[in-house]
């Protein structure tokens, strides 16, 4: 589930309430699982700024879920500023109708309460050396010698449509 913002905003528009209705049907469900919650800004204004953005959405999701009767203990959110861009994102490479993907919450569904984002791989600007695009793809950070597994679902039904373990 992923929600997209206008430059420099935190609140949901009609569409967004749409995708935060379908995930509270999804959890309401399966009380199984937990949720995630990781925001993300555009690479426009200072770092604090952006972080404290991305950190106003977050919060607005995970009141927007508590409000709708789902559990805190089974929403985890974190906030993650001017990380992990989608589209590339300087001043010398900066497509404001493109930022929007950048400007986003992701809300994830497992089973485990311990995800975060990894960086695996970067895009640096050869005459800046700043950092333009992160491949970042949310990962499970296991506890030592815990098996993993992951549940894929169906965001219509949500019914269980395949299993992965590592």
């Amino acid at each position: 589930f992923r929600i997209h913002y206008g430059f420099n905003k935190y609140v949901f528009d009609k569409n967004d309430i749409i995708v935060l209705d379908s995930l509270v049907q999804v959890l309401n469900n399966n009380q199984h699982l937990q949720v995630t919650i990781g925001s993300f800004t555009d690479c426009k204004g200072n770092a604090a700024y952006n972080q404290k953005l991305s950190a106003k959405r977050s919060r607005a999701a995970v009141a927007y879920l508590k409000k709708k009767g789902i559990a805190s203990n089974r929403i985890n959110s974190s906030n993650y500023g001017k990380a992990y861009f989608v589209l590339e994102c300087s001043k010398t490479k900066y497509v404001k109708a493109g930022q929007i993907v950048n400007r986003r919450t992701e809300l994830l569904l497992t089973e485990q309460k311990n995800i975060t984002w990894e960086k695996l791989h970067q895009t640096i600007d050869p005459q800046t050396h700043k950092v333009l695009s992160s491949l970042a793809l949310p990962v499970m950070v296991p506890k030592k010698a815990e098996k993993v597994s992951v549940n894929r679902y169906c965001i219509v039904t949500g019914k269980q449509i395949g299993r992965a373990h590592g």
